[in-house]
This record gives C-alpha cells, structure tokens and sequence, in this order.
C-alpha cells in the first residue's frame, strides 16, 4: 500500500513538473485559464514547502493580465490613451503589475509633474476608496480586489 501512494506521488510531482515546464514556455497563457489559482497555489505550497502567502504571490507572478492599452518598452511602462484620467491610468498600471509598485515609479510611467503632488492627489484618495492598498512609508502600491473590479468591469471593456 505505501509504495502503491509513492508512486501515485511520484506520478503527480512529475506531472506537476512538466505542467510548471510548459507554463514557463507559454509565459503568455493564462494559467487560470487551465487549473485554477487555489489549486496551482496548493501544488506549489506542498511541492516547494512554502506558506500559502509565498505559493499565492508565485502563481499570481505567473499569470499575465492582458491589457492592451499598456505598452512596456525598456522597463517602462506607457498608457496608450493619453487623455485618461490619472486616477484610471495608475489603477490599470497596477492591474498590469503583480506585487507591490514603487510610488516612483508609477508616477514616472505616468509623467505626472511631482512625486509628491501624485501621491497627495492620486494615491492617497486611490488608498482612501480602497481601490489600492497604499504603503505611505514605504511609497509603495498594490491593486486591492475592489481596484480588479472595477478596472475589469469599467476600464478594461472600453478598449477591447
């Protein structure tokens, strides 16, 4: 009976393998699409003995929200409608992002005329709303799951 259950777990870490092999060369595709973000979480907190936190924060690395209004060249990153909003620019930046963002550095992809005049304007109301979650002391920013929400029921449709 236990070398029958070490087969079976053998059999599934080796097809767990090859599935993260064959995301990693399709690094577009949607991982979501094909196994649900839990249960890709839960392989990788048991494969790679971590906390769900860590499992959680990999998969959603893995996963490539399309935008198409974002442009990325050289480690920048550009909304192609000039006319948007700040508010809506920064939220579909974030969406486009996984993790935490630099303040700096959203502020620099939006051209806005002053850090400190973005976070005061833009970030700090952002956070207030709970659009985004806002690190004011480390100036750092991340989507929260009302900023999704809204980006993909309000901003995203209108340029698909």
């Amino acid at each position: 009976m236990y070398a029958f259950k070490l087969l079976k777990i053998n059999d599934l870490y080796f097809k767990y393998c090859k599935f993260l092999e064959r995301m990693l060369q399709l690094r577009r595709l949607d991982i979501t699409s094909l196994l649900g973000g839990v249960v890709m979480a839960e392989l990788v907190r048991i494969f790679h003995n971590v906390s769900l936190a860590e499992a959680q924060a990999a998969v959603e690395s893995l996963v490539q929200k399309r935008n198409p209004t974002i442009w990325e060249i050289a480690g920048t990153k550009r909304v192609l409608d000039p006319g948007m909003k700040k508010e809506h620019q920064t939220l579909l930046l974030l969406y486009s992002e996984s993790g935490w963002t630099p303040a700096a550095k959203l502020c620099s992809w939006i051209e806005y005329s002053s850090l400190s005049l973005y976070k005061s304007r833009i970030l700090d109301p952002l956070h207030k709303n709970r659009m985004i979650e806002y690190d004011g002391g480390n100036g750092l920013a991340q989507i929260s799951p009302l900023g999704i929400t809204v980006t993909e029921r309000d901003l995203l449709p209108t340029f698909t």
